[in-house]
């Protein structure tokens, strides 16, 4: 095989810069020095660091923040109508996490001792909310974040300026679903039934019209059947650019110096002939291989920018276990381990990751990985959610143990049914353009409609198409995925919808699989405007 000459990296000493493990009781601590639903007469909150207001005294600690803080009572319809007595009815301008804390990453990075697992923000013009935080912190063990109730509702309450300057109360953050049960508002908000009925039908609207709406439903929000919709949706599997991609890191990242990669070594075992490779003898013994991937967060929440496409090269899996002489016995799992100052080893079925071409990465978008991305070598695993990579590779073990956590592609009906069961996305979509609630377009100016679908590919799932709804999911408009796309990869969608009449819209996509047709249990949502 061709020799490949290991270029040099880091001409430092090896540095350990500490990361925390990515824990509750920061986004907790985060909320606690101050939190409270910001009221917007003008349409957009002011951070009480801004004001200018010498009577509203900045909290020792919070000047400079992004914490917008305002009195609950003053009601405000968010980006919904103020007709129909919506601030009233709906006050959304003051509840949820986004009515205080414009970016929740930029609060954990302001407010909290310790650094966040997420060591790059939010992409694609959104910024980090609640949908960030819940599928990691719902999983409840060691390999996410702590379980956050107890320890959220002690720091609001405790806070004065929660209580007792602003008025924040249950709903600021929460809210009531028909079934009685309390539910967060940032999830709630784009829910048929908050309009009050159990959801959207043609017969409610018609209530709403006899009774003098202009709007579909109690909230005035706009309804389009898909019939309605004059949209032609196109699917591409694009790559992002290189400044356009996440990063998380679980523990440690580190910097490398010369005679470390000279010397790093990863460990092959479970195979019939176990071996150890320098990264020189893998560059000389195996051909590199390039393969476009796409990387999405294990916990990525719904409508969240935790996902990228990108080229990867490296040596195939399955190159280098028949090198081995195959695996050593009847193996069905292959887990990769980390550097021992890392402390990350993921384990994952074996049938799944030779099919999809699991490889051991050296290098991303042409160019050797940097710290970040977890030099010198990451075992990919293509198809698979980013939480199964293993960066700063070590030793990669095919063997018999358990998968580190049973991945279940479920959507629809059958998602999550045990409240216990981590909300592990694997069906997921978001909305890159609009890429935020509230935002405002004319009547008759075309909008360029943008996001990604994608459904991991495990157990012989796969994204079927990707579907976009203008009521409430009443009715869909439904595109197929191409016969020969690649199922490791997102399906990026693109539309351009020219819309003919004023009013406030819901707009909902999400992914379906094609196995078995299953959809997503909460579609990507975003609320806009549109004007005359």
């Amino acid at each position: 095989m061709k020799e490949r000459k290991v270029a040099r990296r880091f001409a430092t000493k090896k540095r350990v810069i500490a990361l925390v493990l990515a824990v509750g009781l920061m986004a907790a601590l985060a909320v606690a020095a101050g939190c409270a639903p910001a009221a917007k007469s003008d349409g957009a909150a002011t951070p009480i660091a801004e004001t200018g207001d010498t009577d509203q005294e900045v909290p020792a600690g919070l000047e400079g923040t992004n914490l917008r803080i305002a009195d609950f009572q003053q009601r405000d319809a968010g980006p919904l109508t103020d007709e129909y007595n919506v601030p009233e009815k709906v006050n959304w301008g003051n509840r949820g996490c986004d009515a205080c804390h414009e970016d929740l990453q930029a609060t954990v990075k302001d407010l909290c001792p310790t650094v966040h697992i997420m060591t790059t923000g939010a992409i694609f013009g959104k910024t980090v909310d609640w949908n960030d935080c819940e599928s990691c912190h719902s999983m409840h063990d060691t390999r996410g974040g702590v379980y956050l109730s107890n320890f959220m509702h002690s720091t609001h309450y405790s806070s004065p300026i929660f209580t007792d300057e602003d008025n924040g109360n249950c709903w600021s953050c929460h809210a009531n679903a028909k079934d009685g049960s309390m539910v967060m508002f940032d999830e709630y908000c784009y829910d048929p039934q908050f309009n009050g009925y159990v959801g959207y039908s043609e017969l409610s609207e018609r209530f709403f019209h006899m009774r003098g709406y202009d709007a579909d439903d109690s909230i005035g929000v706009t309804t389009l059947a898909s019939d309605e919709v004059n949209v032609d949706v196109k699917l591409d599997q694009a790559v992002s650019p290189e400044e356009e991609r996440y990063e998380a890191v679980n523990f440690n990242i580190p910097e490398w110096s010369d005679a470390d990669f000279q010397n790093w070594t990863i460990e092959i075992t479970g195979v019939k002939n176990p071996r150890t490779f320098t990264l020189a003898e893998l560059a000389s013994t195996f051909e590199k291989h390039t393969q476009q991937v796409t990387q999405e967060c294990l916990v990525n929440g719904v409508n969240s920018s935790l996902e990228d496409s990108f080229e990867c090269s490296g040596y195939l899996m399955e190159d280098i276990i028949e090198y081995c002489g195959g695996v050593d016995g009847e193996a069905t799992t292959m887990r990769g381990w980390a550097d021992d100052g890392e402390g990350w080893d993921f384990c994952v079925e074996l049938e799944d990751a030779l099919r999809n071409g699991s490889m051991i990465a050296v290098e991303y978008y042409g160019h050797e990985l940097t710290a970040y991305q977890g030099a010198p070598a990451v075992l990919v695993q293509p198809g698979f959610p980013g939480g199964t990579w293993v960066k700063y590779l070590k030793k990669v073990q095919i063997g018999t143990d358990d998968v580190t956590a049973p991945i279940q592609i479920v959507g629809g009906d059958e998602f999550y049914a045990n409240p216990e069961d981590p909300h592990l996305y694997t069906c997921n979509s978001a909305w890159f353009n609009p890429a935020r609630d509230g935002q405002v377009f004319k009547v008759g100016e075309p909008i360029d409609l943008q996001g990604f679908a994608w459904v991991w590919n495990l157990y012989g799932h796969s994204t079927g198409a990707v579907r976009l709804s203008w009521d409430f999911g009443n009715t869909w408009v439904t595109t197929p995925v191409a016969a020969d796309a690649d199922p490791n990869n997102w399906q990026r969608f693109y539309a351009t919808w020219t819309p003919t009449e004023p009013g406030t819209y819901c707009l909902k996509v999400e992914a379906v699989d094609a196995a078995d047709g299953w959809h997503q249990k909460k579609p990507a949502s975003v609320m806009i405007t549109v004007e005359e």
